[in-house]
């Protein structure tokens, strides 16, 4: 081995800081022939510079190849040398290290707390890495560490897609204020080959990381970009670090202090007062604490009862915490408490509550009565408190409050008249009691003046009797009748109902009918002789019902009156209307249909009986008169005819009033099919014509009708036009061509059901012309055994239309139209779009373009010479003379169509030779040769003709010769050499001026002597001249021989 070449799979590796990359290292090991080494041991080394040469193979493949990976964590701009090495043979290579700056700082949620004390305490650790752009960076390798403090904190490993990583410090107990001072830096030395674990584990890792790199979108780079540096340092910020302070909840005890306002309260005897509790609860700084539950409490210093403390809310954002003190009627000396959960210290304050007795006055509460009724209201007493001073003089517009103690519920206060009196009611709950306490007060300035009393509710009575009266019960349907209904309720000993008690009022209805009036209101309450009123009023609905009305005793037991009976009558009769026991029928239906006319006044109620009614009918016959029953229904009786249709039936009861109804008389089987078409001809698809037609099928039965709704009828095209050729269409009926799965014909076929006798299908043209045969049926029995068959013949596709034009000449039919006149006959083969033959009859105009002979127009369809017609063809003349023959013109075929012209031609046709004959002479035809110098020229020529006799122009000549060559020029030397030579006067040069050249064309033969005498000893020679008109071997004239001598 002579030499290694080493490569680099790039030139620099440029990534951010703290991230590791890797580059993949080839080296090649070469003999003296510049071919690999098998099996050669290469050493990898790294001569200057950070990374890690990682290599799994140790020895050259077949083609002496090897390779290692380089791997480095960036944390400067630098270079790396690498060498590869066999023996005293090695090999170096520079590889450039880019590193670009990052930036990480980390942050505390929260970075101050407290918590309770013996608590655990935590905050969230968030460290964030992005570039100098403010990009996050994920993948990058970070770590946490606590410089000073206790706690714990949960490792992290590298940034997350977001660029951050997150740990947990943890306090277990928090006793006593922590300080922890985090910092976070740029884990690089977790990222190098000192992590351990052997060559394969580390490249196994490292592939990890730069799969994962990949797959977040990472890559690794090849240039600087905008965040590189070309300083030789670290980073702009590799590590930051942050304070996380968590502190105890309990505080030093002159941090809480409480108050009670007022300190002092002198309350009346047999009265209560409020004082009002406030604690602070605020921290070292002096900063109120929020959200904390104070624990109030009273002790009395005279050991005797203390009164209650109610409304205790938490402190706020100021640390301040209330409540609420009530004396409940207790006095004494008594010391305020307030306590915090965790708190040792309890913090104090006093309150002193007297009592001073009333200045004077009175204050009097009687009832009226002094019992009422458990019955939920119904029954009250009135509570009466009369206020005087202490000269016994009314206190007038002053307030007196109330308060019922246990049971019952009265007014919160009163207003007192002119006389000192105030007055409440007082309810019951539904509780029974005999001594349900009601409380009256006054306090104003130094008079406090309480008075008490007892009501005694007793078990409710219930009212036995009900009695119900009516000033009629007969009425006619209006809204505008009324009449008051009276109910008398009484208790079993005789006594009317207390004033109050509701009465409730119903009609009920007779079977399902609806409700046959109203009472307003539907309940009323008992006056003081225990009536209570309402009024009924009938409304619209004639008819008969029961009205009575209840009551609902105390436990829910009911009381109900007699029920009258209240009978309302229609007015006169204003409306009819007509019904039908069915909604159709047969025609000849032997069995009527029933008509029942419902007459009704203008409130709907059904009429009298013997109202009459008159019936008519637009279709069939109908019974004509007939009266109303005892519901206001006149029958009668519908017979159909023979016709079928829409049959109006009218009943009528006055010429202004009137009402109808249709009845559909339905034809019987079917017995005919009529089969008609949209349109009998339609275009050959794609051609830009109508393509579609709809065959309408009419199923009639025996008296003509069209069949009912819904009858089934078939449609097949039995015969059609069938194109095989590529990329053809097929004729469809409906979306059916015949191909289609379950087509029991193998031909297009599909049904439609019947619409007012009417059954119809869409036939769609294909890409060929034809004539189209379609079988119509339909069933007459719905087991299929009978049918009616219609063929339907007038439908066929017929070519579009013309869409392109070839043209041709049938140069086997030119004849002689006489004189030097010959007749060709040209046809044009019209075409649609589907390449199909038009229709016949379409004009075509034929032109000459130059108009160098005559042509006449055509039209498809039209004979040709022997009389035979082609279809998508037509014919015509062109008339040229003799001397037109070898002209050039381009034949012309079109169409005029709407908005534009279809044309095709014949390019460049050549007026044929018509029976050719030609004339050879050559001028001499013989030669003495005087010398073995000497050339031989002989003048050739040709005269052509046509079967006229006339010479003809335009036509290639061409010249042969056993010996020498054509010129065209007569000179022994020069000229042009040229065997071809046209008739006419471009290749004609008589020595005559006035010779006509036409259907001349020469040449001129040289034959030098050693031509014409290869061997000089023989005398003579004989030279063979030949001429032929090219495309016309008829024509060939007969040879010329020469003779030669020397």
């Amino acid at each position: 081995m002579t030499d290694i070449q080493i490569g680099f799979e790039r030139s620099i590796i440029s990534n951010f800081f703290g991230k590791t990359d890797t580059l993949e290292v080839t080296a090649k090991a070469i003999d003296a022939d510049g071919v690999g080494v098998e099996r050669a041991h290469i050493s990898f080394g790294i001569v200057s510079g950070p990374g890690t040469i990682l290599r799994q193979d140790s020895l050259t493949n077949t083609e002496g190849d090897i390779t290692a990976l380089y791997v480095v964590t960036l944390t400067q701009n630098t270079s790396v040398q690498i060498k590869a090495s066999v023996g005293t043979v090695e090999q170096m290579r520079t590889l450039q290290i880019q590193t670009k700056d990052i930036t990480l700082s980390v942050t505390a949620d929260p970075d101050t707390s407290r918590v309770s004390a013996g608590q655990e305490g935590t905050s969230t650790i968030t460290v964030r890495v992005t570039d100098n752009q403010g990009a996050q960076i994920p993948g990058v390798p970070v770590k946490v560490e606590r410089l000073s403090g206790e706690g714990t904190l949960t490792p992290v490993t590298e940034t997350g897609m977001d660029g951050s990583a997150s740990s947990t410090l943890t306090i277990n107990e928090v006793t006593e204020r922590h300080s922890v001072i985090v910092r976070a830096f740029v884990d690089v030395e977790g990222t190098t080959a000192k992590s351990g674990g052997g060559i394969a584990s580390l490249v196994h890792k490292v592939k990890q990381r730069l799969t994962r790199d990949l797959q977040l979108g990472k890559g690794r780079t090849t240039s600087g970009g905008k965040g590189s540096s070309t300083r030789g340092v670290s980073a702009s910020v590799t590590a930051d670090t942050v304070e996380v302070v968590i502190m105890p909840l309990e505080l030093d005890v002159d941090t809480m202090f409480v108050f009670v306002s007022p300190h002092r309260l002198v309350v009346a005897e047999d009265s209560s007062a409020q004082a009002t509790i406030t604690a602070v609860a605020r921290d070292e700084n002096g900063v109120g604490i929020s959200g904390l539950t104070v624990d109030f409490r009273l002790r009395n210093l005279e050991e005797g009862p203390v009164g209650t403390i109610f409304n205790v809310q938490p402190t706020d954002a100021t640390g301040q915490a209330t409540a609420s003190i009530s004396t409940d009627r207790q006095y004494g000396n008594w010391v305020v408490e307030a306590r915090l959960a965790g708190v040792s210290t309890v913090f104090t304050d006093t309150l002193k509550v007297e009592r001073t007795p009333s200045s004077g006055g009175t204050l009097f509460l009687f009832s009226t009565p002094d019992s009422i009724y458990a019955d939920g209201g119904i029954t009250a007493a009135q509570i009466t408190a009369t206020l005087k001073d202490e000269n016994q003089v009314a206190i007038p517009s002053d307030t007196v409050r109330f308060a019922a103690v246990g049971t019952g519920q009265i007014a919160a206060f009163g207003v007192t008249d002119s006389t000192g009196t105030a007055r409440v009611q007082y309810y019951d709950t539904e509780e029974i009691s005999d001594s349900a306490l009601v409380i009256a007060r006054y306090d104003r300035g130094t008079r406090h003046l309480v008075d008490s009393l007892y009501v005694r509710i007793l078990p409710p009575r219930d009212v036995t009797t009900l009695n119900i009266n009516m000033q009629r019960t007969n009425f006619q349907a209006s809204l505008l009748d009324s009449a008051e209904v009276t109910v008398r309720a009484t208790y079993a000993n005789g006594d009317p109902a207390v004033p109050g008690t509701e009465i409730f009022f119903v009609i009920v209805s007779e079977g399902e009918s609806e409700d046959l009036g109203i009472f307003d209101p539907p309940s009323a309450v008992t006056n003081a002789n225990g009536v209570a009123k309402s009024i009924y009023r009938p409304l619209t609905n004639a008819g008969q019902s029961e009205v009575y009305a209840y009551v609902i005793n105390t436990g829910g037991a009911q009381v109900e009156t007699d029920h009258l009976t209240i009978n309302i009558s229609p007015t006169g009769a204003m409306i009819v209307d007509v019904t039908i026991d069915r909604l159709w029928m047969y025609t000849s239906d032997p069995l009527p249909a029933q008509v029942y006319a419902a007459v009704s006044d203008s409130f709907g109620n059904a009429v009298n009986a013997g109202v009459g009614v008159s019936f008519s009918a637009e279709l069939g016959s109908i019974t004509p008169n007939a009266q109303t029953d005892d519901n206001g229904i006149a029958p009668a009786q519908f017979i159909p005819g023979t016709s079928a249709g829409l049959a109006k039936i009218i009943a009528r009861i006055s010429p202004t009033s009137a009402d109808s109804i249709y009845l559909q008389v339905v034809a019987g089987e079917p017995q005919s099919i009529e089969v008609g078409v949209s349109r009998q001809e339609i275009a050959v698809a794609g051609t830009g014509g109508i393509e579609t037609s709809t065959a309408i099928a009419t199923v009639k039965d025996p008296n003509d009708n069209p069949v009912p709704d819904g009858h089934q009828v078939f449609f097949r095209l039995r015969e059609y036009p069938i194109d095989t050729r590529e990329g053809a269409l097929p004729v469809k009926l409906n979306e059916s061509d015949g191909t289609e799965p379950g087509n029991p014909y193998g031909t297009p076929f599909d049904s439609a059901q019947t619409n007012n006798g009417e059954a119809s299908v869409s036939i769609s043209a294909g890409t060929m012309p034809g004539l189209l045969l379609m079988d119509v049926w339909t069933y007459v029995d719905s087991a299929r055994t009978d049918s009616v068959l219609s063929i339907f013949r007038d439908l066929q596709i017929v070519s579009g239309p013309p869409d392109s034009i070839a043209v041709g000449v049938n140069e086997d039919q030119i004849v002689d139209g006489g004189g030097d006149v010959w007749i060709a006959e040209v046809s044009a083969r019209v075409f649609d779009a589907q390449n199909n033959p038009v229709r016949d009859g379409i004009a075509v105009q034929f032109t000459l373009e130059p108009a160098v002979a005559h042509i006449e127009p055509g039209y498809v369809g039209n004979p040709d010479n022997d009389g035979v017609t082609t279809p998508g063809v037509a014919h015509t003349n062109m008339y040229f003379l003799s001397h037109e023959i070898g002209q050039v013109s381009d034949i012309i075929a079109s169409v005029q169509l709407e908005g534009r012209v279809v044309s095709g031609h014949l390019p460049q046709y050549r007026f044929p030779l018509v029976d050719p004959q030609a004339l050879l002479y050559c001028d001499p035809t013989n030669y003495f040769y005087p010398n073995a110098f000497d050339t031989a020229i002989f003048d050739v020529s040709i005269l052509v003709l046509d079967g006229h006799s006339i010479p003809v122009n335009n036509q290639t000549i061409l010249f042969r010769t056993t010996r020498g060559d054509y010129y065209t020029t007569p000179g022994p030397i020069g000229g042009i050499e040229e065997n071809h030579a046209i008739t006419g006067p471009a290749d004609y040069n008589s020595v005559f001026e006035d010779a006509d050249s036409t259907g001349w064309a020469q040449r001129y033969l040289r034959i030098p002597f050693s031509i014409a005498f290869p061997d000089p000893q023989e005398p003579t020679q004989t030279v063979l001249v030949e001429a032929w008109v090219i495309g016309y071997e008829e024509a060939t004239p007969e040879p010329v021989s020469l003779f030669l001598i020397h």
